[in-house]
């Protein structure tokens, strides 16, 4: 079975951190893409709330994973007791899928919201 994860932030391909390189090396990424909810910046790295609003947009990536034993393990430790893993739709393009995601636990401030619904990774 296929699993594909939804990512925002940290983990996308373009971001310099350690497990972004991580997760590259073990999972294939599909392309650009969108799921409904809201992001919010907590500091060094950001957080997905869902919304039923759908002018609510976060862009992010989506990766298939390959198959490889304790890799939701780790991605789960990596996250934090802080966020959740969750299903999401994720949208590339005019193709929708389901995807994996982590959202926070809880709705952070909202005026740490990011209105353009993309964190700046690099």
């Amino acid at each position: 079975m296929r699993e594909y994860i939804f990512v925002y932030g940290t983990l996308r391909s373009r971001a310099s951190h350690p497990m972004a390189r991580w997760l590259a090396a073990r999972a294939k990424l599909v392309g650009p893409a969108t799921a409904q909810g809201r992001l919010y910046s907590l500091g060094p790295y950001p957080g997905m709330a869902l919304s039923n609003d759908p002018d609510d947009v976060v862009k992010g990536e989506v990766f298939q994973l390959q198959d490889e034993a304790g890799l939701w393990d780790v991605l789960d430790r990596y996250e934090g007791d802080g966020f959740e893993r969750v299903r999401v739709e994720a949208r590339l393009g005019a193709e929708k899928g389901i995807a994996w995601a982590y959202v926070c636990r809880g709705r952070p401030p909202e005026e740490s919201r990011i209105a353009s619904g993309e964190f700046p990774v690099g």
